[in-house]
């Protein structure tokens, strides 16, 4: 239950900071740009959404590695590192030590599928980014419900 609490104050948490930046984006453009029109279409709302997934997932997978390691300071350092990029040049190597034709691991990935997506991203890539999204947020959702059990147990 600790877990699941952990997992629905940071995606509690998300929300808030994703409706922070839908505000301030319209209230933004309507004081910048009157006389255009930039309400949320559909393609923004998924674009956010899927963000939103996304990074929810990158989180639970931030929460994993800080209930596997107990420390704070290793799963931020993880997180800043990740972010900025590091993971993107790691995923980089190991496609070229894979050499697979066709094969990029970063489709695959959160920062991968995270730094492919844009607001004009097709539907295919949208479905993609949307499975992706969903698959990780489980995967490590069920990981680390899984290592917590086991250190309770112990």
């Amino acid at each position: 239950m600790l877990v699941i609490s952990k997992i629905g104050i940071v995606v509690f948490y998300l929300a808030m900071l994703v409706s922070a930046y839908i505000l301030v984006e319209v209230i933004y453009g309507n004081i910048l740009y009157p006389e255009a029109s930039l309400g949320l279409t559909s393609d923004r709302v998924a674009y956010i959404g899927i963000q939103f997934l996304l990074m929810a997932a990158f989180s639970v997978l931030i929460i994993f590695i800080t209930v596997l390691f107990k420390q704070s300071d290793f799963s931020i350092a993880f997180g800043i590192l990740f972010a900025s990029g590091i993971g993107y040049l790691i995923t980089a190597v190991m496609n070229q030590k894979l050499s697979i034709e066709g094969f990029d691991i970063n489709h695959y990935l959160l920062v991968g599928t995270i730094n492919r997506i844009s607001g004009q991203s097709s539907s295919a890539v949208i479905m993609h980014a949307l499975t992706v999204g969903i698959l990780w947020f489980i995967v490590w959702s069920g990981l680390t419900i899984m290592v917590t059990e086991r250190r309770d147990v112990i």
